[in-house]
């Protein structure tokens, strides 16, 4: 039947009513009976869609992790806004210092925020084993001449506990500035079980995996997970569909096998941007639970925004449009010179001044652009 225009649009989800399929049998040349009968089905075929869509826009709201949570779990309540207080456990390579990506930043700031509304939240994940450890230029590890090189290397004698995270549990690895396929995402898998006592007395229940290599680890924990703990696939980045990671085609095969495994083991998926997730759908043969959440906003530029408006003087005048990303070929860093080139009169007339700022050592190439 998709050999029709109407046929097309049924099986895309678009005229489905009862006209619209007894155009695509008349079109198939039916006799006047299968069109009307055609009509019966449309309808039906109507009401099954309203249905479904009723029921994925159910399955989405329960992504209020709350409403997922088994009532026979121990929860306690805020105090009055009808959220209940979550022990929840986030698996992750990145978080400890020193963080190298956008992955241990956003990572911090899911648990700033979730700590802020009294959540209590355990973390798990990966550090540098030592001040000289292998894997990557993403960017260059500093040396240990320098004054961050310095503070790095105390970073790891005396961990800090980001986000304020109930407790973080960081395992160290013989990988580091890394993430993808040849990260140590495999040790670190191997090495997670060791918090596994821990993690069973925490009893979470909830759990946030990041990426594929969260889940591999999160995985790992299986036996020290609640049985109907709730398990989230944190999607920071959809991987097989990222240049310069899964431009062959067995690294392409890899990162689909590892995300739509992730898919499977997870209650929900949760992406960045509705493209990750229809990225995440056309690859995966069937329905899952999905959403989408936005990056919370960073608390500090929360609390400057905060103390102006208490100041009740009017803002500040803006000074600069800016950039900051990693140089990169990934991030479209040029993109920006092109918005800045499109708003050069509004920016002039302004007194905005463009300002691009972000490490050039992953690509010097891109960068000299």
């Amino acid at each position: 039947h998709a050999s029709t225009t109407s046929g097309r649009k049924a099986l895309a989800g678009e005229g489905l009513g009862g006209g619209g399929f007894a155009a695509a049998c008349e079109q198939l040349g039916s006799p006047w009976v299968w069109r009307k009968f055609g009509c019966v089905l449309g309808l039906l075929a109507l009401a099954f869609v309203v249905a479904v869509n009723f029921g994925l826009a159910t399955r989405v709201k329960t992504l209020t992790v709350p409403t997922m949570v088994d009532s026979g779990h121990s929860v306690h309540s805020d105090g009055g806004n009808g959220m209940a207080k979550l022990r929840i456990l986030m698996v992750t390579l990145e978080f400890a210092d020193p963080v190298f990506s956008g992955n241990g930043v956003y990572s911090r700031s899911l648990v700033a925020s979730l700590t802020r509304q009294n959540h209590t939240v355990m973390v798990v994940c990966g550090t540098v084993a030592s001040s000289e450890v292998s894997g990557g230029t993403t960017p260059e590890p500093p040396k240990q001449g320098d004054q961050e090189g310095k503070e790095d290397e105390e970073a790891t004698k005396k961990p800090r506990n980001p986000g304020n995270a109930h407790q973080v549990i960081a395992l160290p690895l013989s990988k580091w500035y890394r993430l993808d396929k040849d990260s140590a995402w495999k040790e670190f898998a191997q090495v997670v079980g060791s918090a596994g006592p821990t993690v069973a007395a925490f009893a979470p229940q909830v759990v946030l995996a990041v990426d594929w290599s969260g889940v591999a680890a999160a995985k790992a924990l299986a036996r020290s997970l609640p049985a109907r703990c709730v398990r989230v696939f944190m999607n920071f980045r959809v991987y097989f569909a990222s240049a310069g990671l899964a431009d062959s085609p067995q690294d392409r095969e890899f990162y689909t096998t590892q995300e739509l495994s992730s898919i499977e083991w997870a209650t929900a998926t949760v992406t960045l941007t509705k493209q990750d997730l229809r990225l995440l759908q056309r690859a995966h043969p069937g329905l899952f639970r999905s959403g989408v959440l936005l990056p919370p906003l960073r608390q500090e530029i929360h609390l400057i925004a905060s103390s102006v408006v208490a100041l009740g003087d009017p803002p500040p005048p803006r000074k600069y449009l800016v950039c900051c990303v990693r140089l990169s070929a990934e991030k479209n860093a040029l993109l920006f010179a092109e918005v800045v080139v499109l708003l050069g009169e509004f920016l002039a007339s302004e007194g905005l001044q463009p300002l691009l700022c972000g490490s050039d050592s992953a690509d010097p190439a891109y960068a000299a652009q």
